[in-house]
């Protein structure tokens, strides 16, 4: 019979005068320096019409000066740069292209044999990290009696990969470069040079002589666990010989890994993980994913390449499609680009501008609408025109919203020219597909503006949008006129001064709720300023906004962007800014002033990050890779654009307790919806009586939150360990509790407080576990005691069914055992257990695994003693989960006062059951910290389909303060374990126990822990990646974005109230009955920011993922639906929409006791 136990549900789921304008720009360029002439992506400044030949290996490019002042229009506020010059990097030699003509086989015994080697840093140099050197190392062997002469050497070097280049040992060398000119703002050319392959000329090389030649780089722009190779060709002429022979080397293959630069704590990669395949010149980004497959794609608009369009495949950005560039003088410009539905079909079109007809400011423009196209046949159909406008000027900003209410997307677009008689224009969608928008437009603004931003700053449900007026000099809010005016945006019909006093235009604006409010906020950069300005929307409808709170940045012209994003995990808004190097600043108190200031953070980005010179000209705050955290996309005039990868803690790392002061104190801890209410309880195992405890108490969730009032308790004296489960699986489906005392085991059933079963024989019982051993479809107890390891198994017959009272195996030892764990890691059908001791000298004997003999009997298969030359272990916890996504357990193992460990499980999810051990003799993975842990659990926190590990420890009083830790899964694979250290908890707790589980309904894991000490209360940490909406009703102040992401929540298929782990002994699947039916409801604020609207309509859905996993949440799979399943749904709402799934798990072979289900969903 095929069967899957649905054991949880969770959920994976943007001036003064024209004269001190002009001599403050060109000064700028002062400011420009260069490094050596070998780093890839390098720009060099030069003056127009001058160029300069690439210094040689090792030398520095002069620094250029500025001589006079360059023009600028008069009709612009700021020319845009553009493209004016390629040279592409010279062809391949023929002797590498046709090596099949050159190759002579006797080279194997004479001639020239070539090899080449790699020194990475690290002690085996099988992988670099991103951000680090690597030096390679070409030896040429002359194998043969006969010299050899006119030896030419090339190495081919991977694209995109390399910089800072650099030959070694004084053998020169020659870059084989392609660059690309940019003409600035200033009319300055910008030279980006980047070297495809190197060459060295050797003269002779002398029989049986070995000669070799080395050079080193910076690896940069990989991703975690990315991978390249290298090559080198060697073309030659044996001596007295006239035809050429050419030879190579095997590749030399490195493996990249991303090192998180500030353990324990929020970081960003100290290198790129990406780059554009462009040269620079890119001006603005936007991410959404028009093929709607659940991952964001990119979109650049580049002077250097037009618009670009990078697809996601599963956090890998590829080049897909790009529109058409004819002639550096007649190519389709692009400055401005978004994504947005303006058709109404349900997927995102693409809107570009920036095409003229001579490139400037100063004459007709074009706006282009792109759609794609799911059938296209070459990559220059994949995207086709599907709408265009004309405009009288060129236009470089683009802003797409709904600004008359009436479900269509419009448009205002903006142009730099400051004699246009209309600078900003709103363009009506005409939902008419065939003619989208017209040439004709509404007036907006008549003054142009360097940026524009659209938000509903006052919560009334429509866009306002704000500008930086140029004439004026003034930041000015237009407010929406609302849904029923003919004219929505105007300056001169309602708008109001936000700032009057600057010296400058912001070149950036960004909303977001920093202080959380519940109303949008205002950022804006203010390049030639040197500063940035926040201001707090006061919602006061006379004054709207308060007085500037300003900080400044170290580098002239910049920031040119900002954006805002959690960045550290707390559940608030952070400022990114486009600095060199970008920083990142956070609201708070200046400790040494008293006063409110957005003050640097402790995330570094380090200086290489950001060449000297280069102006970042758009910077976005985006989760690229589907982690669950905030990453920097960041675009760069004078190089690639470029990503940094995010390693964001999702929990905050500040506790909320429960219970009073001095009564909470526990010794474990458990989720389980004891009131069949549909939300999670939490129950905290009584500490020891020394610690003042008396029982184990229930706390019971009202909407997310635990009142001190609402509790029920079990009596004893502690310590307690905790569990729930449905033992006597009734129809109603509640939970029953195990308790494990210092006595004897209990049972509490029906949701009474007096236990109803007892163990008939004394133990001191460490560990409960509920799981079923003999596969009946009821559940069983295991008991991890002092001296031994106990199973009860289920009288199913009794009525109601109970456990027996004496035990039906046992395995009496001289150990302590303080954890054990249900987990099938040989994938018979079968649970098996492991279990933590406290070893001694004279019993080593720390972690064990017994293999269940499918009759409701156990042999031990496997075991870890620790290395015998160190104290024995004390392991305090054991936790099964598929770390590595291949479908079988592996085991976690918790230490106190050691090193934690991970053992690796061998076996597979696609070969048959194994009986023999499959377990790692070693461990896989150690932590470099020692800590007093006591407890281990996985879970998935990031919702990205890997399992994350948290750690319990416990601070004694007469040690160091110890900090509770999570361990980010970066991506583990079989024998590659990708486990850092990224979060800790503020305060150190004498925690006794930790367990997962969603408080607030919003799908992503919370963090409960217990503390055994009588001054100590227990609690939880709050994932922070979603701020659910549907507790609140002023629920705008968890909105902090102005675009928001919806949320999905899952109810327990069956009739078990909702509970962790193996609580659940329903067979939900079998022949008879094969269909699963998955109940869950998706959740979006975006309807409206306003409070008196109840329930407003969210974003609709496009696409929705069922995905179902057998191993506890480590390998998906798609789930298949049963004929009868209905359509997903293609609503949502702030109160939620709820939808069903009918599950065909009989189709899919769904055989499991330790099943998960997840939903994603993709909205417009």
């Amino acid at each position: 019979m095929a069967k899957a136990k649905i054991i949880s549900a969770i959920r994976i789921l943007t001036a003064s005068s024209i004269t001190v304008f002009l001599m403050l720009l060109a000064l700028s360029s002062l400011f420009a320096a260069n490094t050596t002439a070998l780093a890839a992506h390098q720009p060099e400044q030069q003056n127009q019409g001058q160029g300069s030949d690439l210094a040689q290996a090792g030398q520095a490019t002069p620094t250029p000066v500025v001589t006079e002042e360059p023009p600028l229009s008069s009709d612009s506020i700021l020319e845009m740069p553009r493209i004016v010059d390629r040279t592409p990097a010279p062809p391949l030699p023929s002797w590498i292209l046709e090596q099949g003509a050159w190759y002579d086989s006797s080279s194997v015994n004479s001639g020239l044999a070539v090899s080449k080697t790699v020194e990475t840093g690290q002690q085996a140099n099988d992988f670099v990290y991103n951000g680090d050197y690597i030096t390679y190392t070409i030896t040429l062997h002359n194998v043969g009696t006969t010299g050899v002469r006119d030896i030419h050497l090339e190495d081919i070097l991977p694209p995109d990969k390399l910089e800072d280049i650099e030959c070694l040992f004084d053998a020169e060398c020659t870059p084989i470069t392609e660059s690309v000119t940019i003409k600035d703002p200033l009319g300055v050319d910008t030279v980006v040079t980047v070297i495809r392959r190197l060459s060295w000329s050797i003269d002779t090389i002398a029989p049986q002589t070995t000669i070799s030649r080395s050079f080193r780089a910076r690896v940069t722009g990989q991703a975690d666990n990315s991978s390249f190779d290298n090559r080198a060709y060697v073309f030659y002429y044996l001596t007295g010989e006239n035809t050429g022979r050419v030879t190579n080397s095997e590749p030399v293959s490195t493996i990249v890994r991303v090192r998180v630069a500030q353990v324990g704590q929020a970081s960003v990669s100290t290198a790129p993980t990406w780059f554009s395949s462009d040269l620079g010149g890119t001006l603005s980004q936007d991410w959404g994913d028009f093929d709607q497959d659940g991952d964001l794609d990119l979109v650049l608009a580049t002077s250097s390449g037009g618009t670009i369009l990078y697809k996601n495949n599963s956090s890998s950005l590829e080049q897909y499609w790009r529109n058409e560039v004819l002639t550096i003088d007649n190519e389709r410009l692009s400055y401005g680009v978004r994504w947005a539905d303006f058709d109404n079909d349900g997927d995102l079109e693409l809107v570009t501008v920036g095409s003229s007809k001579d490139g400037t400011a100063a004459t007709a423009g074009m706006t282009y609408i792109y759609r794609y196209n799911p059938a296209a046949t070459t990559k220059k159909e994949r995207f086709i025109q599907l709408d265009t406008f004309d405009s009288d000027y060129q236009m470089v900003r683009v802003e797409p919203g709904d600004f008359n209410g009436d479900g269509s997307i419009d448009l205002v677009v903006s142009t730099n020219s400051i004699n246009a008689t209309c600078p900003v224009r709103l363009h009506l969608n005409s939902a008419d597909v065939a003619d989208i928008f017209a040439d004709t437009y509404q007036c907006v603004s008549k003054e142009a503006s360097a940026n524009m931003k659209p938000a509903d700053y006052d919560n009334d449900g429509d866009l306002d949008l704000v500008l930086g007026l140029f004439e004026a000099q003034n930041v000015v809010l237009v407010r929406n006129a609302g849904v029923d005016s003919s004219n929505p945006l105007s300056t001169t019909l309602g708008s109001f001064v936000v700032d009057s006093s600057m010296l400058f235009l912001p070149y950036d604006f960004a909303w977001g709720d920093y202080n959380k409010d519940g109303y949008l906020d205002l950022a804006a950069g203010y390049p030639l300023q040197r500063e940035v300005r926040v201001y707090q929307n006061i919602a006061d409808g006379g004054r709207a906004f308060s007085d500037a709170m300003e900080f400044r940045t170290t580098l002239f012209r910049t920031p040119l962007a900002l954006d805002w994003g959690d960045f550290d995990g707390d559940g608030s808004l952070e400022l990114a800014v486009a600095d060199s190097p970008p920083q990142i600043r956070e609201f708070g108190k200046n400790p040494n002033t008293g006063r409110d200031e957005f003050l640097a953070t402790s995330i570094v980005i380090p200086d290489a990050v950001v060449k000297s010179g280069h102006q970042l000209w758009s910077l976005r705050a985006i989760d690229y890779d589907n982690d669950g955290d905030m990453d920097l996309s960041i675009t760069d005039r004078d190089g690639p654009s470029m990503m940094l990868t995010g390693f964001v803690p999702a929990l905050s790392t500040k506790a909320q307790t429960v219970g009073a002061k001095g009564q909470s104190s526990a010794s474990s801890v458990a989720w389980g919806d004891a009131d069949s209410d549909g939300d999670y309880d939490l129950l905290f195992g009584a500490a020891s009586v020394e610690q003042g405890a008396f029982g184990s108490t229930l706390y019971y969730n009202e909407e997310g939150k635990f009142s001190n009032d609402n509790n029920d308790e079990y009596s004893g004296f502690g310590p307690h360990s905790v569990a729930f489960g449905n033992v006597d699986s009734d129809s109603a489906g509640d939970l029953d509790v195990a308790i494990g005392t210092i006595a004897q085991a209990q049972v509490y059933q029906g949701g009474e407080f007096f236990d109803s079963w007892t163990s008939e024989d004394s133990f001191e019982t460490r560990s409960v576990a509920w799981g079923d051993a003999d596969d009946d479809g009821f559940l069983d107890l295991l008991l991890g005691n002092n001296g031994s390891v106990v199973l009860y198994l289920n009288q199913k017959l009794a009525t109601p069914p109970s456990l027996l009272t004496t035990p039906s195996w046992s395995d009496f030892h001289q150990k302590s055992t303080r954890s054990v764990a249900w987990g099938d890691f040989n994938l018979d059908g079968y649970l098996d257990f492991a279990m933590g001791n406290t070893a001694t000298t004279s019993n080593r004997v720390a972690v064990e695994v017994y293999l269940n003999n499918q009759n409701a009997t156990f042999t031990q298969v496997w075991s870890y003693s620790g290395v015998a030359s160190e104290s024995p272990i004390d392991a305090r916890s054991v936790a099964w989960g598929d770390y590595d996504g291949d479908g079988d357990l592996d085991l976690a193992v918790g230490t106190y006062n050691n090193a934690n460990l991970i053992f690796e499980n061998y076996n597979s999810a696609t070969t048959p059951p194994a009986i023999e051990v499959s377990l790692s003799a070693s461990p896989v993975w150690a932590s470099s910290e020692r800590y007093p842990t006591t407890s281990l659990a996985w879970g998935d926190w990031d919702n990205d389909g890997d399992l994350d590990l948290a750690v319990g420890n416990y601070t004694a009083q007469t040690t160091a303060r110890i900090f509770n830790q999570v361990y980010a899964n970066l991506g583990s694979k079989p024998g590659s374990p990708r486990l850092e250290w990224v979060w800790t908890a503020a305060q150190a707790q004498r925690t006794s126990g930790i367990a997962w589980g969603d408080i607030d309904g919003d799908g992503d894991l919370d963090l409960a822990y217990s503390q055994d000490s009588k001054e100590a209360q227990s609690g939880y940490y709050l994932n922070s990646y979603v701020s659910p909406s549907h507790h609140e009703a002023l629920y705008a102040s968890t909105m902090p974005y102005a675009n928001n992401p919806s949320y999905v929540t899952l109810g327990r298929p069956g009739s078990t109230d909702r509970a962790y782990f193996y609580s659940s002994p329903e067979i939900l699947s079998g022949h008879t009955d094969p269909i699963i039916t998955i109940t869950y409801k998706v959740y979006d604020p975006d309807g409206s920011r306003s409070s008196a609207v109840a329930d407003a309509m969210g974003d609709n859905l496009v696409t929705t993922f069922y995905e179902y996993s057998l191993d506890g949440g480590g390998m998906w799979e798609t789930a298949s639906p049963a004929l009868s399943s209905g359509q997903p749904l293609t609503e949502t709402s702030r109160l939620g929409q709820e939808g069903v799934f009918l599950w065909d798990a009989q189709e899919d072979a769904a055989i499991s006791d330790n099943a998960r289900f997840r939903i994603r969903v993709v909205h417009e």
